[in-house]
């Protein structure tokens, strides 16, 4: 297995890497044969002319088997249901390979030492190749077996693996979505409270948001994807029920081309900036406070941006949970095919560039 995955690294060929593994098995089988003549001869030693016509053979033999096999395998695009009449052909290839390798071997045997291509045993030969090629056939055969077996189980743990690894982003983005910050539940549950006995009608009105804002994040349809136009009205909805807390003293403005409703957008994205802009950015600010969420459409990209004009981004930004669900959504659904930069300087803000995806 190790030959074979050094084979595949550094001969990107199939053909030529097929044939050159199987010059090395011709020459370890041509070595086997030297050895075993020689054993057969006792004290005589073979002729120099025997030995090497030893290795032509056997290489020339194994490579016809190869060759005449792969293109076989090309032509035949299918494997039969019954192993019988796979075991028959194969051994019906392998003879085949062998008459044929003899042929070419004698062809080069006359041509190395001058001897007339009459002259050689060629029934005789080819008897005693196929006799060889069938076992060395054999041999080869249940290796391939076995490499198709191993093959068969490596592409059975990588889908394993692929299923796997799109659970788990499965399972993340299911996390990340149904995720909402116990302290804007917290918050939100006592301006309910609070409104019950002053204005009841206010309260119900907030209960239907905070509900709504549920819904959503749970994700009942199970989509990772949602278009900008739904994500707006989720953010509208959280502003909605920020509005009771925060009153007069923070201005909200949500603006967006009417071209970018039907682009999708990962879903639940835009309200943790948001909610982050509010508990970090403008948690001191009294008075005209101002938060502004607004989408670009660009002619491949989508541009959201996040503003506000509370405190300014440290130079270091802290992981906080809006940001690192921010960036844990997106690395799952983009890869690295997307921006996120945090700006001070003309006017504070996040601004997230996406491609553009019309369509799930």
């Amino acid at each position: 297995m190790i030959l074979e995955n050094y084979f595949k690294k550094h001969i990107t060929n199939t053909w030529l890497r097929v044939n050159v593994q199987y010059s090395i098995v011709g020459v370890i089988i041509g070595l086997f044969l030297n050895v075993l003549f020689q054993l057969l001869s006792r004290n005589n030693p073979r002729d120099w002319r025997d030995i090497l016509m030893t290795f032509v053979v056997s290489i020339i033999i194994t490579l016809s088997i190869t060759n005449i096999t792969m293109a076989s395998s090309c032509i035949v695009k299918f494997k039969f249901r019954s192993p019988f009449i796979n075991i028959i052909l194969n051994y019906s290839l392998m003879a085949f390979g062998v008459i044929i390798g003899s042929e070419l071997s004698f062809v080069v045997g006359s041509f190395l030492f001058q001897t007339p291509f009459s002259d050689f045993n060629h029934w005789g030969n080819i008897r005693f190749n196929l006799v060889m090629g069938m076992l060395a056939g054999t041999i080869l055969y249940l290796y391939q077996l076995q490499q198709d077996n191993y093959d068969i189980r490596m592409k059975d743990k990588e889908m394993l693996l692929l299923k796997l690894n799109e659970q788990k982003t499965q399972a993340e983005l299911k996390t990340l979505q149904a995720r909402i910050n116990p302290h804007f539940l917290y918050n939100a549950l006592n301006s309910i409270t609070s409104l019950i006995h002053e204005e009841p009608a206010k309260a119900e009105e907030m209960t239907v948001n905070l509900s709504r804002l549920f819904r959503y994040s749970l994700n009942t349809q199970e989509a990772n994807w949602a278009t900008v136009g739904e994500e707006l009205e989720i953010v509208k909805t959280y502003l909605d029920i920020e509005r009771v807390r925060f009153g007069s003293r923070i201005r909200f403005d949500v603006t967006a081309g009417e071209n970018t409703h039907g682009i999708f957008i990962p879903r639940f994205l835009l309200q943790p900036l948001v909610e982050n802009a509010l508990k970090h950015g403008l948690k001191d600010k009294v008075t005209d406070g101002m938060l502004r969420v607004s989408v670009i459409d660009h002619e491949n990209t989508i541009e959201i941006r996040v503003h506000d004009n509370g405190i300014p981004f440290p130079a270091e930004m802290l992981a906080s949970y809006g940001i690192q669900s921010t960036y844990d959504k997106l690395n799952l659904l983009y890869g690295a095919n997307w921006q996120l930069n945090f700006d001070n300087e003309n006017e504070k803000c996040v601004r997230i560039v996406l491609p553009k995806k019309l369509t799930i």
